[in-house]
């Protein structure tokens, strides 16, 4: 086997490995794909998550100026042009979020005055950090790692959403450009890791930035299980998906 096919290999093990960690498809996704969250929880599940996206969009410069390669920076700036609009601020992502505020009946000052969870916290520190300042197959990986994660976890996000008719087309689109969006990200974050990948001194640091991404997202995702349905806490997938064909 060619170091090409031997990274790709690489590759497409990372992926496997994260789709079957338990993270990618958590039950907390599958609850809020299932439409489980009450229509007055809505609001409290738009400020948490405001609070992670913009946590992670006010960290993601960091691993732009972080990273020297010329060819993976032009693939992460590529990424972040599409979240500012590519070229059109009506479309800045943020922006588009903050429909659900409004559809919410909040306000950025309804935000900041909730206090944030310890793993969103954690999540904040630890990505501006390495991004910021950590190697860069650690900070890479940690980026296609988070990028990853998000592809599934964008469009359990998105299907949950439509089932709440008080939410437009209009209010929910961040989700639902964000179902898509993200797959392109980790079309766009694939050449640079196959690109770190080739030396094999990499390969244990891109390992290890996917594994935080894991830990992050898998620590965040029950803290908002806890908060939104603790009563749900020891049960099963199985019993999840039962519980939503009740419901349905």
């Amino acid at each position: 086997m060619n170091n090409s096919a031997i990274n790709r290999a690489l590759l497409e093990d990372c992926k496997g490995r994260i789709d079957q960690n338990g993270i990618m498809h958590h039950p907390f996704l599958l609850r809020v794909e299932a439409g489980m969250l009450k229509p007055e929880q809505i609001p409290l599940f738009i400020t948490h998550w405001y609070k992670t996206a913009q946590a992670h969009r006010e960290a993601f410069p960091g691993i732009i100026a972080n990273i020297k390669d010329d060819e993976i920076r032009f693939e992460l700036i590529n990424i972040l042009h599409e979240e500012y609009g590519s070229g059109d601020q009506s479309r800045i992502h943020v922006r588009i979020l903050d429909r659900l505020l409004s559809a919410s009946n909040l306000t950025l000052a309804d935000v900041d005055s909730t206090k944030t969870l310890p793993a969103t916290v954690e999540f904040n520190e630890v990505v501006s950090d390495l991004w910021s300042n950590g190697e860069h197959p650690v900070a890479y990986g940690l980026h296609f790692g988070l990028e990853y994660l998000a592809s599934a976890q964008q469009q359990y996000f998105s299907r949950g959403m439509a089932k709440y008719g008080f939410l437009s087309l209009y209010d929910r689109e961040y989700f639902d450009l964000h179902a898509e969006a993200e797959v392109r990200h980790v079309a766009c974050s694939e050449p640079g890791f196959l690109l770190y990948a080739q030396d094999m001194k990499n390969h244990k640091k891109l390992l290890h930035g996917i594994q935080t991404a894991e830990h992050l997202l898998g620590k965040l995702w029950d803290e908002f299980d806890k908060l939104f349905f603790s009563e749900w806490q020891k049960k099963n997938v199985s019993s999840i998906k039962m519980e939503a064909e009740m419901l349905a």
